[in-house]
């Protein structure tokens, strides 16, 4: 496999990651010299992204439509029955609009957190409709990068705050559909997977 190195004390990136990198940011590529060039900003770009978010599973999803790799994160929000409708008339592809007085959009990072949010506390909320969902969806990395990782208790408590005006963004970033991987009632604590 041919590697690029842009500098020794950084990890090498394999040619065709960076290639796919920048063809997922709409880099058009001709000649060698503007290669190399975009090539070195890009493997730049993507160190800070690892650098700001080390901790976030990222993966490479075959972007059927053109032939192109999509660098994308896992993400994961407890919804409550409402949202759940919204989110299925929507086809499973979009979040639907903040209310007025909910200024974020708060996807976090990790099953268990959100588990533990649709366990403890949407079973408990009657906005929630007494219900809570779990939702797993691919984001684009190259979206979320402008973002910054939150944590808002113990490690595992960490999350994106999007604001409510960058949701149609966000849903335009999701790459497949939303699913829905854990339900949770009152009447008992253990998901039905």
């Amino acid at each position: 496999m041919t590697e690029f190195d842009t500098n020794a004390r950084r990890p090498r990136i394999p040619l065709r990651d960076a290639v796919a990198l920048l063809q997922a940011m709409g880099f058009v590529l001709a000649g060698t010299a503007a290669i190399a060039r975009e090539m070195r900003h890009a493997i730049d770009r993507l160190h800070k992204q690892r650098n700001r978010h080390p901790h976030l599973p990222q993966k490479p999803l075959s972007n059927r439509k053109r032939g192109e790799q999509t660098l994308t994160i896992t993400l994961y929000r407890p919804v409550g029955l409402q949202e759940k409708e919204l989110i299925e008339a929507s086809g499973y592809k979009a979040f639907p609009p903040r209310l007025a007085h909910q200024p974020i959009f708060y996807p976090v990072l990790n099953e268990e957190y959100a588990t533990a949010i649709a366990r403890d506390w949407n079973t408990k909320d009657a906005a929630s409709g007494f219900v809570g969902y779990v939702t797993r969806f691919e984001v684009r990395a190259d979206f979320l990068a402008h973002y910054d990782v939150k944590t808002v208790g113990a490690d595992l408590h960490q999350e994106y705050w999007i604001p409510a005006e960058d949701l149609p963004a966000f849903n335009a970033a999701l790459v497949g559909e939303i699913t829905f991987i854990a339900e949770f009632h009152p009447e008992h604590r253990d998901s039905p997977q």
